[in-house]
């Protein structure tokens, strides 16, 4: 499974290509080291989130609107050469392209996704009530736990 998230630390975007067994995850651009939860999927299932262990996820297929707009501009731009046939083509195209992305997962409270899950029926789809619930019923969320002075 793909696994892309935000670091608990610096918050900079990181990706993990994850195996069933895979227990420890590493930001490539600081020196965090997180476990993930033994239990966040079960036979590729997705439980809960593996980076905040949330259990609350909604599904996502979009496709990057940087794509569709590249897409439409090509289109635009052949449409008088071609009597605007191009444009309906650029379009059916961006819409072949939009079943083709794969579904994915994405938490409420973090924001990590993955890709490559078996699909299950009980997530829906993005609900922006269930997001402000479930951020603010969350804790703060800290990176490390508070550094003891040493005597």
């Amino acid at each position: 499974m793909d696994l892309r998230y935000p670091c608990p630390q610096c918050g900079r975007a990181g990706r993990a290509d994850l195996v069933e067994e895979a227990a420890v995850l590493s930001c490539p651009h600081c020196d965090y080291i997180g476990l993930l939860p033994l239990d966040w999927q079960r036979d590729l299932l997705v439980t809960r989130c593996p980076m905040c262990a949330c259990p609350e996820l909604f599904r996502d297929a979009r496709l990057d609107p940087r794509v569709w707009i590249g897409f439409l501009l090509g289109g635009l731009a052949l449409a008088p050469l071609t009597r605007f046939a191009s444009l309906a083509a650029a379009a059916a195209a961006g819409l072949l392209l939009r079943l083709a992305v794969p579904e994915r997962l994405v938490c409420y409270r973090c924001g990590a996704s993955l890709r490559g899950h078996r699909r299950g029926t009980d997530r829906g789809r993005f609900d922006a009530r269930e997001r402000d619930r479930v951020r603010s019923a969350a804790p703060p969320r800290t990176a490390r736990p508070p550094r003891t002075p040493r005597a």
